[in-house]
């Protein structure tokens, strides 16, 4: 494989494990970025760095805010359910609009 000879002969243990993930990922389809170029979607990790953005600090910080860590890790629970919940629903227009979800 042409990332084998990339990641040479005697790869460190970071990089093994990163060529490893790219060898399992990328044969299943999950790293197809030219479909995805094509269909006009971004190809970042800036929306899941927003969710967290807006789940963790506009909702567990503020002025005068205060949380017991149990209080704390219920909440961000609860919020990341509503999260996954407005993506799957999300998830679903797009599969049932342009099949972008399918395998």
């Amino acid at each position: 494989m042409a990332i084998d000879a990339v990641c040479g002969s005697r790869p460190g243990k970071a990089l093994k494990r990163e060529r490893d993930s790219f060898k399992r990922n990328g044969g299943k389809g999950r790293m197809n970025y030219a479909r995805v170029a094509s269909l006009k979607l971004p190809i970042s990790s800036s929306a899941i760095e927003s969710a967290i953005r807006w789940v963790v600090n506009l909702r567990l910080k503020g002025p005068s805010i205060y949380w017991h860590k149990t209080s704390a890790e219920a909440i961000l629970l609860l919020l990341s359910y509503k999260f996954i919940i407005s993506f799957s629903i999300f998830k679903l227009i797009c599969f049932t609009t342009c099949h972008i979800w399918c395998d």
